[in-house]
């Protein structure tokens, strides 16, 4: 099914020819279930370590890196992964837009 997804993303952004960052399409499942309808806590908890795994691969970092770094360390990371991640959203839009909007779909149709 990604691929299809990712399929139909590209028809909607040919411009975009690139590798497509680790835990991609599981985010934005996870945006676009949590749009259709609240997650559950065990989806919330789940979407939340993908969350943080898709950010932090922007800048090369694991989770599992990430949780040896000291506390002050980790807001630095943070806040360096969650920028890079905002400068990825906003130069993809389109991708992005077209991601959620099939997951959207998708779900509505299940």
């Amino acid at each position: 099914m990604k691929k299809i997804l990712l399929a139909i993303a590209m028809m909607a952004t040919p411009a975009v020819a690139q590798e497509f960052p680790p835990f991609m399409y599981d985010y934005y499942q996870c945006e676009a279930v949590a749009y259709t309808r609240m997650l559950s806590p065990d989806e919330a908890g789940e979407c939340s370590i993908i969350y943080q795994a898709f950010k932090l691969g922007f800048i090369g970092i694991t989770l599992e890196d990430f949780a040896t770094l000291p506390q002050y360390q980790m807001a630095y990371v943070d806040q360096e992964a969650y920028g890079a991640l905002v400068a990825w959203r906003e130069a993809n839009a389109p991708l992005v837009e077209s991601l959620i909007s099939v997951y959207i779909e998708l779900l509505e149709n299940e």
